[in-house]
């Protein structure tokens, strides 16, 4: 339709669009565009999740949340080899801490 906004899924003049309404939407563009169907929670889910390294303050920003928004606690998930990674972090940190630094 050329519409120009900051939206993804905005209203005919470009503006934000109540949830109903995008939710509709989104619907109709995956079901035209042959994409798996998922919803938009389970994409905000997914972003946090894929992104749980992203500093917290930067994760609020892209996501619209508040300083006091709990943005990991409540959308972020374990994924595969988060808990490995999470053993790197813990023995860098104790390494530093005897003087062992790697």
């Amino acid at each position: 339709m050329g519409i120009v906004s900051k939206y993804v899924f905005p209203d005919v003049d470009g503006n934000f669009v109540i949830q109903k309404r995008f939710r509709e939407r989104w619907y109709k563009y995956y079901e035209n565009n042959k994409i798996a169907k998922v919803t938009p929670y389970e994409m905000r889910h997914t972003f946090v999740s894929v992104n749980c390294e992203m500093p917290e303050g930067l994760k609020k920003m892209v996501m619209g949340h508040s300083e006091n928004m709990d943005t990991e606690g409540t959308y972020g998930h374990q994924k595969a080899g988060d808990l490995e990674l999470a053993v790197q972090y813990i023995d860098a940190a104790f390494q530093k801490v005897i003087g062992r630094e790697k």
